[in-house]
């Protein structure tokens, strides 16, 4: 049986480290743009790669895969899953950038990969320690992904952070491609939705099809415990102006802009669901009618004790007894991923003590944490150690 990924068919990621890899969740195909002379060629041609195809293609569980089949494996929607869409097969086409860690948030859930503020911060449990550099910023590599723009038909190019707006390094990226696959590239871009860079976006205007993806886990209050040194007044403000633009877009001829709203399902927000599905109700009445909404849930990856699967039944068995189906895919899969972190529940002593770690330096560092929030789950987590 095949376990095909058009991902491994189509699309290449370069994260933070400047490691190439096959998509976000993916185990590094090689350690840096340094070792690579040609992109092109090493995305056909090298045996990390065509490895990969052939395993996949064959029906072979691929270790350097893994995250995908430990979500298969609960009955989770696992990325492979979500991106297997009709394309012509044998071509890059998907181009991933994750050029800096530069950001202005240190959100609990991430890492100092994927935040300066974090990096910062020297977390005890960081599984990164700050390696990343500003890549681009090496006239070579930014040569090298200027030729594998032109040399190929990149129709979608994916900018990540840290926060896109504030790393400088994507402008030319963009005029680059508005400059030569001005008709043939879509922008998909994530933002935590707490700055607007007018100049940014002044060139995400210039590409005919726009998907603005938007990180948010909670809101309110629950949004500052999960999203520190953020502000949830201030996110609602600059995401408004994000939905001005979308309806700009709109308004414009041949051109189109869509919504995404990225979540990361986690102990810390499991129990938002519904609050979630007000603001998204909210913001969809400040759109124009027919601008398309769809939904990213993905459950916590980096951390076990935060997982769905990691958290007390009790906790699990509240909050889906709490969900009001909203008419939407969103409400359906946070409740399926509940209803499966109760069925392969792993929650054990170490998670539980990690939590209780976790939590009580956020509350000497921030002085804030869930128990703030949730004071009936730190009973529940002190029965478990108890226990």
């Amino acid at each position: 049986m095949s376990l095909y990924c058009s991902y491994t068919d189509k699309h290449l990621t370069i994260d933070t480290l400047g490691r190439l890899k096959a998509c976000c969740f993916s185990e590094p195909l090689a350690h840096s743009l340094d070792q690579v002379d040609d992109i092109t060629d090493f995305w056909h041609n090298s045996k990390q790669w065509t490895t990969l195809r052939d395993n996949l293609n064959n029906g072979v569980r691929d270790s350097r895969c893994n995250e995908c089949w430990k979500m298969e494996d609960k009955n989770l929607k696992s990325l492979r899953q979500r991106v297997n869409f009709p394309h012509e097969p044998g071509k890059l086409q998907s181009l991933e950038l994750t050029i800096s860690n530069q950001c202005n948030l240190a959100c609990r859930m991430c890492t100092s990969a994927r935040s300066s503020m974090i990096a910062k911060e020297r977390r005890p449990w960081d599984i990164y320690n700050d390696q990343s550099v500003h890549w681009l910023q090496d006239t070579n590599n930014l040569e090298k992904i200027e030729k594998m723009i032109i040399e190929n038909d990149i129709k979608d190019l994916y900018l990540a952070g840290g926060e896109p707006q504030l790393i400088k390094e994507y402008i030319p990226v963009m005029e680059m491609c508005v400059k030569n696959k001005s008709k043939f590239c879509n922008l998909h871009l994530v933002t935590n939705g707490t700055v607007y860079n007018e100049k940014f976006f002044e060139i995400v205007k210039k590409f005919d099809s726009v998907i603005i993806e938007i990180s948010i886990d909670a809101t309110e209050q629950t949004y500052n415990n999960i999203r520190y040194l953020g502000d949830w007044d201030n996110f609602t403000t600059h995401t408004d102006r994000i939905l001005k633009l979308v309806n700009t877009i709109n308004d414009t001829p041949y051109k189109k802009a869509s919504i995404m709203w990225s979540i990361v399902q986690q102990l810390a927000n499991i129990d938002h669901c519904n609050q979630l599905s007000a603001y998204f109700k909210s913001c969809k009445d400040k759109m124009l009618p027919d601008t398309d909404v769809v939904y990213s849930v993905l459950t916590i990856t980096d951390y076990d004790a935060w997982r769905v699967d990691a958290l007390p039944i009790e906790i699990l068995q509240e909050a889906k007894d709490r969900i009001v189906p909203d008419g939407t895919s969103f409400a359906d899969e946070w409740k399926a991923n509940i209803e499966n972190g109760i069925k392969y529940n792993v929650c054990n002593s170490e998670h539980i003590s990690k939590v209780f770690e976790y939590e009580d330096w956020y509350k000497l560092k921030y002085n804030q944490c869930i128990w703030d929030i949730n004071p009936k789950w730190k009973e529940t987590y002190q029965l478990r150690q108890d226990q």
